[in-house]
């Protein structure tokens, strides 16, 4: 327990100092200034956006956990899943919100493994499909050298693994008793079905690359209420590596990492540092603003709160 608050007082640490550096480039007053000139119907349309993205990514969840065993109502998995989402924001870490969605569809502890792992797929189908999209756009803007050549192909060729093992888990287990020891281990055959019914994971995957690219043109709305003009292509590299950078387990949530990013690769485009760390900040509000509706949810619907906040705490 003492260890866990130590790693919490260090990535709130580094999250500070990352945000206390981008203000020393951006004085607080100029960032005001960018704020009180952003067009709000954008930032509003944007929420919007990714409130029924997050809808759908609740859907996605219920195709994964249905083969599973897990016959919810679609109303309950999107309560669970917004509930999901604001545990991540204050359990301060990025998994305490996964750890409350199996809570409540393992049916609190009687199958919280078989949960735990749709949440682990639903989680891996959009990594995937974050990566590859990434890929695509490094590819189309490869010539112009925006990211490095030695990062960009071995991006690509990490991209190439994973799929690989992906596609190939239950062979790759076969062939290797040392992994296949540790994937009995952990369970992995339950995850076994997917590989032998692959249409049961085709649609979430599709799902996937669906969310990932109207999560880019939710931050592209909100760059234009900045009035900040570049390629979209662009975003599409940035963004994904400003959320693949927030999964390092260095700062809270990812916060600081994922705006130094944005501010970065917008000042390289000749975007003032001020408006590119308001952008960042008010991007950051829009994912926290629906994220607090899953707070409403927890308050206000039917659910255990005391056992499910021991059991975290655990």
């Amino acid at each position: 327990m003492k260890s866990r608050k130590v790693k919490t007082v260090i990535k709130l640490l580094f999250s500070s100092l990352i945000l206390i550096y981008l203000f020393t480039k951006a004085p607080i007053n100029q960032v005001l200034q960018s704020l009180e000139k952003v067009q709000i119907d954008y930032i509003l349309i944007a929420s919007i956006l990714y409130l029924m993205a997050q809808v759908l990514s609740a859907y996605k969840w219920s195709l994964i956990a249905r083969p599973l065993g897990f016959n919810r109502k679609f109303i309950n998995m999107v309560a669970y899943y917004f509930i999901g989402m604001f545990f991540n924001l204050f359990l301060l870490g990025s998994i305490g919100g996964d750890v409350v969605r199996a809570y409540y569809l393992g049916e609190k502890t009687k199958r919280i493994i078989q949960a735990g792992y749709s949440i682990f797929i639903e989680r891996y189908t959009g990594l995937l499909a974050l990566i590859t999209i990434l890929n695509i756009a490094l590819l189309v803007s490869f010539k112009e050298g925006i990211v490095p050549s030695f990062a960009c192909w071995s991006i690509i060729g990490g991209t190439v693994i994973v799929w690989i093992i992906t596609i190939f888990m239950p062979k790759i287990l076969t062939l290797f008793p040392l992994i296949k020891k540790w994937g009995e281990k952990i369970s992995l055959q339950k995850m076994k079905i997917y590989w032998d019914n692959p249409e049961l994971i085709r649609g979430p995957i599709l799902i996937s690359f669906l969310f990932q690219t109207t999560f880019v043109f939710i931050i592209i709305l909100v760059g234009r209420g900045f009035g900040i003009r570049v390629p979209f292509y662009y975003f599409f590299i940035f963004v994904p590596l400003g959320d693949l950078l927030s999964i390092i387990p260095v700062t809270m949530n990812g916060i600081g990492l994922r705006e130094g990013c944005y501010v970065f690769f917008l000042h390289l485009k000749g975007i003032d540092t001020s408006v590119a760390l308001a952008f960042s900040l008010i991007c950051l509000i829009v994912v926290w603003g629906v994220s607090l509706l899953g707070g409403l949810v927890y308050l206000f619907g039917n659910f255990d709160r005391k056992e499910v906040v021991n059991s975290i705490s655990a």
